[in-house]
């Protein structure tokens, strides 16, 4: 399995990176918790990703940090600990958009959509919603990006209380 791959190398890279490279180290670790998540190890998944993100709070803001959040809000999400991922989703939007990084900033405000839907808030969750495509540049991304966009539009829009699958997505 591809995912089992990934968290090997990613747990022999991280034995070899230098503690004094945060950057590395950080990036090593969401790649990690990233192929745990995908593998279905969750709890693991989430404890790589707030080690990364414990990490990267130390460098101060960055679309790095954002996005590290992000990818922790989705492994709450996925453990129905939504109150707990909107919080973080929040964090990370709010940073993105000082930063002005409208690309990654569209994601997570997809993942929080949905999120929000998730508890009941199905008006908050169809307003991230469209600021999410209203960020999006047609130019800019692929047709999977725009039919989750769509779905989760539906979704949200019908106020239903699961997402369809895959509207989520981790960085």
């Amino acid at each position: 399995m591809r995912a089992e791959g990934a968290v090997r190398r990613g747990l022999a890279a991280l034995a070899l990176a230098d503690q004094d490279e945060p950057d590395l180290r950080s990036r090593l670790l969401a790649d990690l918790g990233t192929a745990l998540w995908a593998q279905g190890r969750l709890a693991d998944a989430e404890s790589a990703l707030k080690e990364a993100v414990m990490v990267l709070d130390r460098l101060g803001p960055s679309s790095s940090l954002a996005t590290g959040l992000s990818n922790l809000a989705v492994v709450l999400d996925h453990q129905d600990r939504h109150r707990e991922a909107r919080d973080l989703h929040l964090r990370a939007a709010q940073m993105l958009e000082g930063l002005g990084d409208r690309g990654h900033l569209a994601v997570i405000l997809r993942n929080l959509s949905v999120c929000l839907s998730e508890l009941g808030d199905v008006r908050g969750g169809l307003d991230a919603l469209k600021r999410s495509v209203a960020l999006h540049d047609p130019g800019t991304h692929d047709a999977s990006a725009t039919s989750h966009l769509l779905l989760g539009v539906a979704h949200t829009d019908l106020g239903s209380t699961r997402p369809p699958c895959g509207t989520s997505s981790m960085f």
